[in-house]
Parts: C-alpha cells; structure tokens; sequence
C-alpha cells in the first residue's frame, strides 16, 4: 500500500510557520536539520505521529512564487487540512484567527465550506 509520508507546504519565513504548526493545530516537530540560510523542517499531528508529516518548505525560489501567485489570486487551496471542528477551534482560539490571512477568514466565513 503506497502512502504519501511528507508533503510541502511553501511559507514566507519557517519561523514563523514552526510556531503556527506547533502552537495551533499543536502538530510536533519531528526534524530540523540545519541547510545554510534554510532548515530542514518537518512537523506531524500528533493526533497521528507516524502520520504524513508536513515539510514547511521557504518560498524564496521564484518558481515557488511563479507557483503560489496565480493560485492564490483565484482562492485556490495547494494544502487542505482537516479537523472535526473546525469552526470551533477558531472561535475558541484568537491565536489560531489571527494566523489565518484574513481572505481565508472572510472566504469561510461567508460560504460556510472548506477553504
């Protein structure tokens, strides 16, 4: 049976997408390897510790920009994550909102699907 173990997701800085992923959702991290200017980051639920683990990979290449641009100008999710209660967590969590970009917050807020 084939499964996906690591998957990217492109940030803006990897600090600051450590702190998002440990502190909201509470995902642990699992490797940090020192690579020059950049780390080799990855993180997991810990709902499911030898579950797909989540690679915050920096944006700087400008093909990840080519990438990420045009389909976040159409609202096009590149990553969707679960939780059971989603709407509830952020309700809860003022740490959790001011994470989200605020186009995401308004987009759910105003379709009441998934972003």
């Amino acid at each position: 049976m084939m499964q996906i173990k690591r998957t990217s997701v492109m940030v803006d800085e990897q600090d600051k997408a450590l702190r998002f992923y440990t502190e909201v959702p509470g995902f642990g991290k699992t490797n940090e390897i020192p690579m020059g200017e950049y780390r080799g980051l990855t993180v997991v639920s810990e709902s499911d510790p030898n579950g797909a683990e989540i690679v915050p990979e920096p944006n700087a290449p400008p093909a990840a920009k080519t990438y990420q641009r045009p389909l976040f100008a159409v609202g096009i999710p590149v990553t969707a994550f679960l939780a059971t209660n989603f709407e509830q967590e952020l309700r809860a969590d003022a740490h959790a909102r001011s994470c989200l970009p605020e186009r995401t917050e308004k987009r759910r807020a105003s379709d009441g699907g998934d972003v």
